[in-house]
């Protein structure tokens, strides 16, 4: 069995801590260096402190505690109005709610990088786009995606120069409606549709 402090010394680690190829073993290196969660400090591999915001639920693998499932899972009404709706869980509810999740098996912290879909950038920085201006732009199956800005707006260029820009499609949208408004019903007289 090859020892992975040798490894480490051999190949080093990637930016990150990332596992790298490491030539010399002709093999991906699997020591990387290991984080620690922001909120609680747990480090990856553990279970995050009950009530970190970084935990993920096990139930619906959104965040723990912004989710409705131990409401749903316990039969508790949050409806406006209601006792749970102003006051949360009492503490008999928090220890089924906290049973409920050891059972399911909570989640533990492993800081997965935000990257780049288009150019592997590790930790991008974020920035805003109107939603209608990235349907435009980002096919379907990527606009859950994370890009960089350098590489959406080089996207955004690229569409742009080959003259389907938001504008362009904005303008073939309403010359559409403007055809098939002036269109000919049924039993009319069809002509050549110019003016």
């Amino acid at each position: 069995m090859q020892d992975h402090s040798e490894l480490a010394g051999e190949c080093g680690l990637g930016e990150f801590g990332a596992a790298p190829f490491c030539k010399k073993w002709g093999r991906w290196k699997t020591m990387a260096k290991r984080k620690t969660c922001g909120d609680c400090g747990t480090k990856e591999g553990q279970l995050h402190i009950f009530g970190c915001d970084m935990e993920r639920c096990p139930f619906c693998g959104n965040q723990l505690i912004a989710c409705q499932c131990g409401y749903k899972k316990l039969g508790i009404d949050v409806s406006p109005g209601s006792w749970a709706y102003s006051h949360g869980l009492t503490e008999a509810q928090q220890k089924d709610w906290e049973k409920l999740l050891s059972d399911k098996g909570r989640i533990p912290f492993i800081l997965y990088p935000n990257l780049c879909a288009k150019c592997g950038t590790l930790w991008p920085e974020m920035f805003v786009v109107p939603d209608a201006e990235w349907k435009h732009y980002i096919e379907p199956q990527m606009r859950r995606e994370m890009l960089c800005e350098a590489c959406y707006i080089q996207i955004k260029a690229w569409i742009d120069g080959e003259g389907l820009g938001l504008t362009r499609r904005s303008k073939q949208t309403e010359k559409a409606r403007c055809v098939s408004a002036s269109a000919p019903g049924p039993g009319a007289a069809k002509g050549s549709g110019r003016g």
